[in-house]
């Protein structure tokens, strides 16, 4: 009970000072009013309702609210404006898609988010499965580009992709030609390519600016580790029990990281193989074998995969701590208990398969090194002999190098 509590202070303590820091932006109120301030850039995926902001360090945390403000923006990273728009209303779920290829307008104001800037403007809308995308240029009103999927008979899908003829319209320029419009997809990656392909064409001095966009990142790092290993072996129907040793050991992993391109990549998919080893002997006292003893010798060697997610905590650019999760398998290999008599004579031999368990670490990285405590509940590496219950406990401290 007291390691538990530990945990738990421990993780509210990584909680409340790992959390990401406010950035520094403005807000423009619906009086004209310009707020410089701080704003937490929350990042998520649906477009926000609110944001938090301070006007300086030193002051308590405000929120604001998008329908108070006509624009906001955190420097070199994201800008919301409030306009008035034609939004098409269809669905895009398949199974409730619509027979017309037009469609269906509403007049709505929304917050729309700027990706390309200059003098043909890209945005998106983002509304739980719903993505729009609009332009404007120069100073002009600012329109939705028209994609649709609709269905046909025999339940096959059309595309209305007038977004096509449109960009055709505004982005001219010798670089931007027929088949790159035709094969441009309706994402925002390859709407924000081709907008930037045409501002280097129409003017290479002047480079657009493109807001950050989200995009994951992956990561490769050696993880060498300190294993704390140890395990007990209960006799079924005698109830004897056969405390094993504790044993430390060296191990090795090699970590694969993707992180999330969303929530300020905060969040990870982590896959981790790994080999560890454990063996043991001791020697106990019986009354069901001839001679009293029994001399048991463990030999078990594995390979998990822990698959699972992480979270980060951010306490700077390069510094934060993390949490993760992991369902890991395990897969013996060559690994048996073999159980003799006090004469050396075999008794039985029983071979070990692993079944997965969970996996639950705490650490901290800076820059490309990084340290875990990494706890492991506990498994049943005999699955094939009824007779023997086995309990296999094993812990970690894993020591990161990221190589990329």
């Amino acid at each position: 009970m007291k390691k538990v509590s530990l945990a738990i202070l421990l993780l509210a303590h990584v909680f409340v000072f790992g959390q990401v820091g406010f950035e520094k932006g403005y807000f423009i109120t619906n009086t004209g009013e310009r707020v410089e301030c701080l704003i937490k850039n929350a990042q998520s995926l649906n477009t926000p309702s609110s944001f938090k902001y301070r006007k300086s360090k030193e002051d308590a945390t405000q929120i604001i609210n998008l329908i108070d403000v006509q624009e906001l923006a955190i420097f070199k990273q994201v800008k919301y404006i409030r306009r008035t728009v034609k939004l098409d209303q269809s669905s895009d779920e398949l199974s409730q898609l619509s027979t017309s290829p037009n469609p269906e307008w509403i007049e709505r104001e929304v917050l729309l988010k700027e990706l390309v800037s200059g003098n043909v403007k890209l945005y998106s809308f983002t509304d739980n499965s719903m993505k729009r995308f609009f332009y404007q240029v120069a100073t002009g009103n600012i329109e939705p580009l028209i994609f649709k999927a609709y269905a046909l008979n025999g339940g096959k899908v059309a595309y209305n992709e007038d977004y096509k003829s449109q960009l055709q319209e505004v982005l001219v320029c010798s670089t931007i030609n027929e088949q790159l419009i035709q094969d441009l997809a309706y994402t925002e990656r390859r709407l924000v390519d081709v907008f930037t392909t045409y501002y280097r064409c129409s003017n290479p001095s002047l480079e657009p600016t493109v807001m950050v966009k989200r995009r994951g990142k992956l990561t490769l790092a050696v993880r060498p580790r300190i294993n704390s290993n140890s395990m007990d072996l209960q006799h079924r129907l005698f109830n004897n029990r056969f405390p094993m040793e504790d044993k430390i050991s060296l191990g090795l992993g090699v970590e694969l990281e993707y992180v999330l391109p969303f929530n300020k990549s905060k969040w990870a998919i982590l896959v981790e193989p790994q080999y560890q080893a454990y063996q043991s002997e001791t020697v106990t006292d019986v009354d069901y074998v001839v001679g009293g003893k029994l001399v048991t010798k463990v030999n078990y060697k594995s390979i998990g995969l822990p698959i699972g997610l992480r979270h980060y905590m951010y306490t700077g650019n390069q510094s934060r701590f993390f949490v993760n999760i992991q369902y890991a398998f395990n897969f013996a290999m060559n690994s048996s208990i073999q159980f003799r008599r006090g004469d050396g004579t075999l008794e039985r031999t029983v071979n070990l398969k692993s079944e997965p368990n969970l996996a639950f670490g705490l650490g901290y990285k800076y820059k490309q090194f990084g340290v875990e405590a990494r706890y492991f509940t506990n498994a049943n590496i005999n699955r094939e002999d009824f007779l023997w219950e086995t309990t296999y406990r094993h812990a970690a401290l894993i020591f990161s190098y990221q190589l990329f």
